[in-house]
């Protein structure tokens, strides 16, 4: 079942979609196409191969190269982690293993990025965590420093 579908803010036949919720969708993982939806590739590198659960995607609007996915695990419905692409989709490495879901993986999991910075984006889930590159940590994305974790349900993107 397709769970999330971000669009290039660059060019509307880019997306990318992910499936999965869980382990009830027969291929769960990320599908892109160049073409608008003629034809669909499952994306892998760098990519979970097991559990792949519910996953939000988002392009950077300053930047339609750089694409997050925030990856819950299907059968603990717990984060697996965050993930980033810097060539629009094709390849992917682990960012982050914060669990901002909690164990509601399977229900609440959004991020956004922030519409100016493309190293900051908020996840979103059980609790609202921002995460920032920090170069202090060998580029980890982490909670800015000093930062408060906002109320839950007050987030928005856009």
């Amino acid at each position: 079942m397709a769970m999330d579908l971000a669009i290039s803010p660059a060019d509307t036949n880019r997306l990318i979609a992910s499936h999965g919720s869980l382990n009830s969708s027969p291929d769960p993982g990320l599908y892109r196409t160049t073409n608008g939806g003629t034809s669909w590739t499952k994306v892998t590198s760098g990519l979970p191969g097991s559990n792949f659960g519910r996953t939000s995607v988002s392009y950077a609007p300053t930047d339609p190269s750089i694409i997050y996915a925030g990856v819950s695990n299907a059968s603990t419905s717990g984060m697996i982690g965050l993930y980033k692409s810097t060539d629009g989709g094709e390849n992917w490495s682990p960012k982050s293993t914060s669990n901002y879901v909690g164990s509601q993986g399977w229900y609440n999991n959004v991020i956004s990025v922030h519409p100016r910075d493309p190293d900051s984006l908020y996840c979103a889930g059980l609790n609202i965590l921002p995460l920032q590159r920090r170069r202090d940590f060998a580029g980890q994305y982490l909670p800015p420093r000093g930062a408060r974790r906002p109320p839950r349900h007050s987030f928005r993107s856009g």
